[in-house]
C-alpha cells in the first residue's frame, strides 16, 4: 500500500468510527486495522506535507475510536505524535488541532490547556473549528465550566467564534441542566447567526441526559425545540417553525419559552 492509498485507507475508516459510536467491538477493530495499517506501511513521505496529511488521518482515526476505545486511542495518538518529531514532521495547525480533540475527549484537560500555551507562544491562533470542538467535547462530558473556561481562553488567544461554537456552548449549558445560561447565550448572539440555521437547532436538539442530571427543564426545552422542527409547533405569532426554514430557530419565540421555564 501506498501512501495514497494508506490516506483513503485511514480515511475511510475514520468515516465508519463516526457511525460506530456506540460499539465498542467496531470502534476498536477500526482503530486496530488502522494501526496495522500504518504499521506495515514501509514506503516514504514524498514530502513532509503528504506526512502531516497522513498524520492527520490517522490522528482522526483516533479522535472517532475515543467513546469506546478511549484508552487505546489515546495510547496510538501519543505514539503518532511522537512518531512525528522524531521523523522530522513538524505538526501544522491542523494536525495540533485534532490531536487536542483527542486529548480533550479522553479528559486531559491539563495536557490540553498547556498545548494551548504552547501554541500562544508560537504565535498560533486556534481556528473557530477547534474552539466548536473543544467546547462541544465539554458539553458531551457535561463540564460548562469547562466549556466556558476554554470559550474565555481561546477568545483571549483571538479565536473569533463561529456560530458552531456559539450552538456548542448552548449546548454545553443545556446538557448541565443550566437553560437559563443558555438562553442567555441566545440573546447575546446576532439574530442572523441563529435564523435559518439548521446546525444550531440539531446541537440544541441532542439533550440525551439533561432530565437523567434532575434537569427536566433542558428535557422539555429538548421536546419543544423538535416539536419546532417537524412543524408540530407553532410561534406567539402563530408563524410555523417549518421546514420551510431549514430546521431555523427563531431567537425571540425561543427565548420567550426558556424564560418562561427558568
Amino acid at each position: 500500500m501506498d501512501e495514497v492509498g494508506l490516506g483513503i485507507y485511514l480515511t475511510a475508516l475514520a468515516r465508519c468510527g463516526r457511525t460506530a459510536a456506540d460499539t465498542p467491538v467496531t470502534q476498536k477493530k477500526l482503530l486496530a486495522d488502522a494501526r496495522r495499517a500504518w504499521e506495515e506501511f514501509t514506503g516514504h513521505f514524498a514530502t513532509l506535507d503528504q506526512g502531516r496529511i497522513l498524520l492527520n488521518s490517522a490522528l482522526h482515526v483516533c479522535s472517532v475510536s475515543t467513546t469506546c476505545a478511549g484508552e487505546e486511542a489515546l495510547g496510538w495518538a501519543e505514539e503518532l505524535w511522537s512518531w512525528a518529531f522524531k521523523h522530522g514532521i513538524q505538526p501544522n495547525q491542523v494536525n495540533y488541532e485534532t490531536f487536542l480533540t483527542v486529548l480533550s475527549k479522553c479528559g486531559k484537560h491539563e495536557r490540553v490547556d498547556e498545548m494551548l500555551r504552547q501554541m500562544e507562544d508560537h504565535a498560533r491562533c486556534p481556528s473557530p473549528v477547534l474552539l466548536a470542538a473543544l467546547v462541544h467535547v465539554a458539553g458531551e462530558q457535561r463540564n460548562a465550566e469547562r466549556a466556558e473556561a476554554l470559550w474565555q481562553r481561546m477568545l483571549e488567544m483571538g479565536t473569533v467564534p463561529n456560530v458552531l461554537a456559539l450552538a456548542a456552548r448552548a449546548k454545553a449549558h443545556l446538557l448541565s441542566g443550566n437553560v437559563k445560561a443558555c438562553a442567555e447565550i441566545l440573546e447575546s448572539a446576532d439574530t442572523a447567526a441563529l435564523v435559518a440555521n439548521y446546525k444550531m437547532s440539531e446541537m440544541l436538539v441532542q439533550d440525551p441526559g439533561g432530565h437523567e442530571r434532575g434537569s427536566p427543564c433542558a428535557g422539555r426545552v429538548s421536546v419543544f425545540v423538535r416539536a419546532c422542527l417537524t412543524g408540530d409547533c407553532q410561534t406567539s405569532n402563530d408563524a410555523p417553525f417549518g421546514r420551510s426554514h431549514y430546521g431555523g430557530i427563531w431567537r425571540n419565540d425561543l427565548l420567550v419559552f426558556f424564560v418562561e421555564e427558568k
